[in-house]
């Protein structure tokens, strides 16, 4: 993957799965909201990670196949994204996502993440939510 694709998977990330997830959530769109951060996001994740990894954590046929063998740490703190509210699964996406990424990639716009995040409100903002 070269620095353009790189650069059009993180933006993605970012601004075509992780934010929309949060609207749909604030709209009261809760399941469509779920697909977008445990589908869409993280597969985009799984597939920025083991595009910048070579070794034998790579799986070449499909990132999320036999993840918890190959990286359990990271396995179990993507299968905690399941059980939290959107937004606090979106904010803790982005963490793995520079926690991860930026030491491998440091030329990216990563002030697109923090505004990202700046713009997502925690779960405790939305209990207004008539469902």
């Amino acid at each position: 993957m070269n620095a353009l694709e790189f650069e059009n998977y993180t933006e993605q990330l970012r601004a075509s799965f992780v934010w929309p997830a949060c609207e749909l959530h604030a709209r009261g769109e809760l399941l469509h909201a779920r697909q977008y951060i445990d589908g869409f996001a993280i597969n985009q994740l799984l597939n920025l990670l083991y595009s910048v990894i070579s070794d034998e954590r790579r799986d070449a046929l499909d990132p999320r196949r036999r993840i918890e063998l190959r990286a359990p740490e990271l396995a179990a703190e993507l299968l905690d994204l399941y059980g939290k509210p959107v937004p606090d699964a979106a904010i803790h996406l982005l963490d793995i996502v520079e926690r991860e990424l930026r030491p491998k990639a440091s030329e990216l716009a990563w002030e697109k993440v923090a505004l990202v995040r700046s713009w997502i409100k925690p779960s405790t903002d939305y209990t207004d939510l008539d469902i």
